[in-house]
């Protein structure tokens, strides 16, 4: 913060001080083992999170009631109760035009309730022990569009493998993205790239590596 370098410069003007931020996140993005260990953990949490929020939507006594703002309340709730720390950004949305690419960022004011045939998307961050995850999750709400959703989870399971296995030493943030374009391109899936493919996290909700255009990460 800038009142506390003010009050360094004042207090040690003999000091000279050097911008270290690209050499910290460079840093960060190496991660030893017992920081993994955490970081899963957290993921795990947010996983049990997100299914135990939407095992509350069967017990429904009226079809589809359950609201979104609750959906969104349960996500949170139960990521303490699985043993998290706690969470930072909580989203739930259905239709079309609310689950955008913004939503990952941004929170979304969860209005109405669950509605058959249509996809729900659940953004959430959590942490453990100081160590962040950060949860993207889009399901189905009942039989209706089994067939397109289908198609949908099997695209998007064919992109991500496509990350997987090109992940390696050397290959930059860019070139990561302009293969699974490519790749979307090829097999006539609809691709988002503005968003890039993803972020690390940390000790942060966001942090570098991005995966995104003209990172040369």
């Amino acid at each position: 913060p800038q009142g506390i370098l003010s009050g360094l410069r004042e207090h040690l003007p003999a000091v000279r001080w050097v911008k270290l931020d690209d050499d910290l996140a460079g840093l960060r993005m190496v991660k030893t083992g017992a920081e993994v260990e955490l970081i899963s953990a957290a993921a795990s949490h947010a996983e049990r999170a997100i299914v135990s929020a939407l095992n509350h939507a069967e017990a429904c006594l009226d079809a589809w009631s359950y609201p979104l703002a609750e959906f969104a309340e349960r996500n949170r709730v139960h990521v303490g109760e699985w043993g998290g720390d706690g969470t930072g950004h909580v989203a739930a949305m259905q239709g079309a035009e609310r689950v955008g690419a913004d939503a990952g960022v941004y929170w979304v004011r969860p209005s109405g309730g669950l509605v058959p045939g249509q996809l729900a998307r659940i953004e959430l961050t959590n942490h453990y022990r100081g160590y962040w995850v950060h949860a993207g999750r889009t399901v189905l709400m009942g039989p209706e569009r089994l067939q397109t959703a289908a198609k949908a989870y099997a695209d998007n399971l064919l992109l991500k493998q496509a990350v997987v296995e090109r992940l390696r030493p050397g290959i930059s943030c860019h070139e990561l993205l302009q293969a699974v374009s490519e790749l979307a391109l090829e097999h006539g899936i609809r691709f988002y790239g503005e968003a890039g493919l993803g972020h690390g996290t940390g000790v942060e909700e966001r942090e570098a590596p991005f995966l995104r255009a003209g990172v040369e990460t």
